[in-house]
């Protein structure tokens, strides 16, 4: 599991040394996605500070399939920022037949399961990660 050694605070000074605008707008989206009760945007801004997770994990691995990942420079491209939490509407997971053979039961998902839509902008709730293209 990716985890951040750094205060919100301390994370809040990162992000807008590499935008200054970018909390503002954050937080502007984040309170539209609560009044509506849902996710929904046309375009995103997490690529401004896509830099700042990949200095936070240094020369660490993909959050999801633990690939080593690229320096910032080549990064950039390469790699993306997700959610850890996701933003639109959760489904269940099915699980494999081993895992329904040895008797593991997955957990339904509830009804109105709509995502974590306030918390698309929050700054603990992402990591880098390969691209989902290239991703394992």
């Amino acid at each position: 599991m990716i985890g951040y050694k750094i205060t919100r605070r301390e994370l809040e000074k990162l992000v807008k040394q590499e935008n200054a605008t970018w909390l503002k707008r954050a937080s502007d989206r984040t309170a539209g996605f609560i009044a509506a009760k849902t996710y929904s945007e046309k375009s995103s801004m997490w690529s401004e500070i896509k830099s700042v997770y990949m200095t936070l994990q240094g020369e660490s691995k993909c959050a999801f399939c633990e690939r080593k990942l690229e320096s910032v420079e080549i990064g950039k491209i390469e790699q993306d920022v997700e959610h850890f939490r996701p933003k639109n509407r959760i489904s269940a997971w099915a699980g494999s037949s081993s895992l329904t053979a040895a008797g593991v039961v997955m957990s339904s998902v509830p009804a109105g399961a709509d995502g974590y839509y306030g918390l698309a902008y929050d700054l603990f709730n992402y990591a880098a990660s390969c691209n989902p293209v290239i991703r394992c």
